[in-house]
């Protein structure tokens, strides 16, 4: 599988955030946690502009998702340097699968028609000077029974 040549480009600025688990009320029903809620609808607006002059995808798509966040002030100078180049990861919350969840259910159907198009998908959690969330999103292709590329 290869993507093909158009891509997607979008950013989510301000520190990553993941989905919040649903909550009961105590009436019962069930609802998303603010947070969430103001996250995800951030996530719909980048992806928006992101889409502006792009056609919604229809087929099989890949998307890698970079999360950057600060670099904690309570660091030492050695620990700072580590992070800026790349050497220092934020294994902290949010969980990447949270982040993960976040950023795909405020880009379904902005980005993509439905989250069951998404065939392949590649994240990270880094440092950063700009604490923001990139998403690339790409269209997938293979290759049919006689060899030749096609879209999925």
């Amino acid at each position: 599988m290869e993507s093909t040549n158009e891509m997607i480009h979008i950013v989510v600025y301000g520190a990553p955030q993941g989905k919040g688990r649903p909550r009961i009320s105590k009436f019962g029903g069930v609802f998303t946690p603010a947070k969430t809620a103001a996250y995800e609808s951030a996530v719909r607006f980048a992806a928006g502009q992101g889409m502006i002059g792009h056609s919604l995808f229809e087929n099989p798509v890949g998307v890698k998702i970079r999360a950057c966040f600060e670099v904690p002030e309570s660091y030492t100078k050695k620990k700072k340097a580590l992070a800026a180049q790349g050497q220092l990861f934020p294994a902290k919350k949010p969980d990447i699968d949270n982040i993960q969840k976040a950023i795909l259910d405020g880009c379904n159907k902005i980005v993509w028609k439905d989250d069951a198009l998404i065939v392949k998908i590649e994240m990270t959690k880094e440092y950063s000077d700009k604490p923001r969330v990139e998403i690339d999103v790409y269209e997938m292709r293979g290759k049919d029974e006689k060899g030749q590329l096609c879209i999925l």
